[in-house]
């Protein structure tokens, strides 16, 4: 079956993609608001776009009223997030934080997910993440009216004391999207 992606709908389009380009990796993306709200929320289109500087691209489409994700919303405002990368220990707080709320409604208060400040002038990073990266806004673009991509470029880079060695030669064992459902990394397939 060959289906027309320039007459399928933004929803049928996003289920391919993220149904078929797997793993991807997860990042929760942590974002605060200018009236000082904590955003926490889980991306899977996102990727590396350059490693020097170090910058992340972000994909966004609008939530289900059409308006920008609180975390688009953020960035766009305040020119900061933290990105943090997801273990299986997390797997259950990843998919309660996907949930869509209101703007302004804390993901992490509303789910009991703990936040720690580790930078001045940063969001804050999900206590026991491993890596995060704090970054500044880049910059952003339109690819048609229904996905707006962002660019973020690391400032920081967090990485946890115990794992942490001077010839970065750590593993993470960070869970990635495998089509439907988030996987373990022992579940996903290289």
């Amino acid at each position: 079956m060959n289906i027309d992606l320039e007459k399928s709908t933004p929803l049928v389009k996003y289920k391919i993609l993220s149904n078929v380009i797997t793993p991807r990796p997860i990042a929760w993306i942590s974002t605060i608001s200018e009236s000082g709200a904590d955003n926490l929320a889980p991306f899977s289109f996102f990727g590396v776009v350059s490693p020097d500087p170090v910058v992340f691209s972000v994909c966004f489409t609008p939530k289900s009223d059409s308006s920008l994700k609180d975390t688009l919303r953020n960035i766009l405002e305040t020119k900061k997030a933290a990105l943090c990368m997801c273990a299986s220990k997390h797997l259950d707080d990843i998919r309660s934080t996907s949930s869509e709320l209101a703007y302004g409604v804390s993901e992490a208060a509303e789910f009991g997910v703990e936040l720690e400040v580790i930078q001045s002038g940063y969001p804050p990073i999900v206590s026991g993440v491993e890596c995060a990266f704090l970054c500044d806004f880049s910059g952003s673009f339109y690819m048609g009216k229904n996905s707006q991509a962002v660019l973020l470029e690391a400032k920081i880079c967090f990485v946890e004391d115990k794992i942490y060695t001077p010839k970065i030669d750590f593993i993470l064992k960070n869970i990635g999207r495998a089509g439907k459902f988030f996987q373990p990394p022992s579940q996903i397939l290289v």
